[in-house]
């Protein structure tokens, strides 16, 4: 699979393609839930910066009621 590495986020051996959701490493797809893409691109739209939990939830469970340990991994 080739895409405009443009269009990319790169970091370490991954490729990320927000437009695309899609996440590559070396020339492989990686396989994300929809919820982990929702909060890889999260981040990225902030590298640098600190985001907090209540922005995480609010963006990637707008209309739930979640609590903290839904972010502990």
């Amino acid at each position: 699979m080739t895409l405009p590495s443009e269009l990319a986020v790169h970091f370490g051996p991954y490729r990320v393609y927000p437009g695309q959701r899609l996440v590559m490493e070396a020339e492989q797809p990686l396989r994300l839930g929809r919820r982990a893409m929702d909060i890889l691109l999260i981040l990225l739209e902030h590298a640098g910066n600190v985001v907090s939990k209540q922005q995480l939830i609010a963006r990637v469970w707008p209309n739930s009621v979640v609590e903290d340990i839904n972010l502990r991994v």
